[in-house]
């Protein structure tokens, strides 16, 4: 079932969207609905990961400062 909503968007932001529906040959509500599926997926997967990061903190699992570092290293690249 899916249900009528309405909303708020800078034009900008509209013409940008009308502009990848037409590409995509499809019609403005396909676009919103995968953007917001999309989000929804994003979300749930940090959601997840906070929940598991917390549980190992819980258990006393931490990182050691080399591997904090390393991380850091990684995201400069």
């Amino acid at each position: 079932m899916s249900k009528h909503i309405s909303f708020r968007i800078d034009d900008d932001k509209l013409a940008q969207l009308d502009a990848i529906a037409r590409r995509e040959e499809r019609d403005r509500s396909f676009i919103i609905n995968r953007l917001i599926e999309d989000y929804l997926t994003r979300e749930r997967h940090w959601e997840r990961r906070i929940r598991e990061a917390m549980a190992a903190a819980e258990r006393g699992e931490f990182a050691t400062p080399e591997q904090v570092q390393a991380e850091f290293d990684q995201w400069r690249e």
